[in-house]
Parts: C-alpha cells; structure tokens; sequence
C-alpha cells in the first residue's frame, strides 16, 4: 500500500493543498502554475496561494523558462530542515510556558480552585514554601505527629524547615500524640484519637488555602487554592480548636 504523503504533510502542519502542490512539484520538477494545479488537482487559484505559501517557507524556488514562470520543489531534505527549524521553535515554546507556568497559573480567576499534587520529601519543602510565599497572618493545624514521627525521621523535618522564616505568622496547631518541639509563635492543643476518629496525616488552613497531607506510602500533599474550600475546612477547624483547647 503506498504511503499517503499527503496526510503525512499535513499533520506535520502543511495545509492540504500545500502538502499536495509540494508533492506535485516534487514528480513534476520545473513546471508551470497550470501543470502543477493539473497534477495536484487543485485550482489555478488554489495552487497560486499554495505556491506562494511554500516559497515563503524556502520549500518552493521560482525559475524562468524564457518568458514563462516555472516553480520547483526544494529537495526532500530541505523540507526535513524545516521541519526541524519548525520542531525547535516549538520545543522553545514549550520551555517559555514551562518557564512561567506559576505566574500563567496565578492568573486563574473565577470559583475554580487551584491544586497541586507533592509527594515524598517533597511534600515537607512544598508546604513550607508555600506558608514562606504568602505569610498568612493565621494557620489552623490538625496532625497525627505520631504517625509523622513513624513515617520521617526528625532530620527530615528539620532540614526542611532549615532557612524557612515564620516568626509573624501564628499556629493554632491541634495534634494527636506527643509534640517532641515547641516554639513561641505556636499554641498547642493535644487531642486524642478518641476525640477525632483514626486518621493518618496533616490538614492545615491559611488565607484561601487548604493543605491535606497523608504520612502514608512515602508521603503524598495536595495544596487546594479556593476561598469556598478554605472557609469550609477553618469552620471545621476553628470548631474543633474551640470545643479542645485548654479544656
């Protein structure tokens, strides 16, 4: 079965009658605007605004023949230079977009929220630069350190708070098991298992944001940007917050 170049050319960007113009010139050589049109059957108008296309891209040369105007295709491999002149403008692209996908995101606007997935290590140095970006005023926090502490190492945690700066912001932090640390900007509240139920990580709450964390298999954090989430996960919080500290 012959290979369909046509379609070929065009997924690579070529508009049909430019794929099929090139093609006729390529079998045709020199040929004038009305033996190409012929072979590619296309219109002599059809073929003039393909011919012109394929010459501003260098895949088309122009020749005359006496008084007559003939055409030619540029060789096979010119094409492939194009193609990859075409692939590494993309790829330069892709790199810009990749550059400033934060700042494109921030620009997300309307009720739909904005999330983000860490996990392993990751998910400690994720939470903490993100607290350090937006220095929220107040964090409510709920974590089962007990199964923080089963899962990480203290190093760990430590080296990934190493530089992080958050003598402004206040904790009000809820935690199930014994808290090895405390510091001056951070009220606690010990709770136990009994009081909440069974879970397995961290959820904290700032400004619009929401932090859920699961300690488990190897550590997994999702980051949820939205004013209706946020609002929803501090009423549960603060409740809480409320009902157990210094009881």
């Amino acid at each position: 079965m012959p290979t369909d170049f046509t379609s070929i050319l065009h997924a690579l960007g070529m508009t049909e009658s430019e794929a099929k113009t090139y093609l006729a010139g390529l079998k045709l050589g020199a040929a004038s605007v009305q033996d190409i049109a012929k072979a590619a059957k296309l219109s002599r108008t059809a073929a003039y605004d393909a011919i012109e296309s394929l010459k501003n891209k260098e895949l088309l040369s122009t020749y005359q023949r006496g008084k007559k105007t003939v055409y030619a295709a540029e060789e096979p491999d010119r094409l492939l230079q194009h193609l990859q002149v075409q692939q590494q403008e993309f790829t330069n692209k892709v790199n810009l977009v990749e550059k400033n996908l934060s700042d494109l995101q921030l620009l997300i606007g309307g009720e739909r929220p904005r999330i983000r997935f860490f996990q392993g290590l990751e998910i400690f140095y994720a939470f903490f630069d993100d607290l350090c970006k937006k220095k929220p005023k107040l964090v409510y926090e709920i974590s089962n350190v007990n199964q923080l502490n089963k899962h990480f190492s203290p190093e760990t945690i430590k080296l990934a708070k190493q530089n992080i700066k958050l003598e402004d912001t206040q904790f009000k932090f809820m935690h199930v098991g014994k808290q090895r640390v405390h510091r001056e900007n951070v009220e606690y509240c010990q709770l136990e298992e009994k009081d909440i139920g069974k879970f397995h990580g961290d959820i904290a709450v700032y400004q619009d944001t929401v932090t859920m964390v699961s300690f488990e298999n190897g550590g997994n954090l999702i980051i949820i940007e939205n004013k209706a989430f946020a609002d929803t996960q501090l009423a549960l919080l603060k409740n809480l917050w409320d009902q157990h500290h210094k009881k």
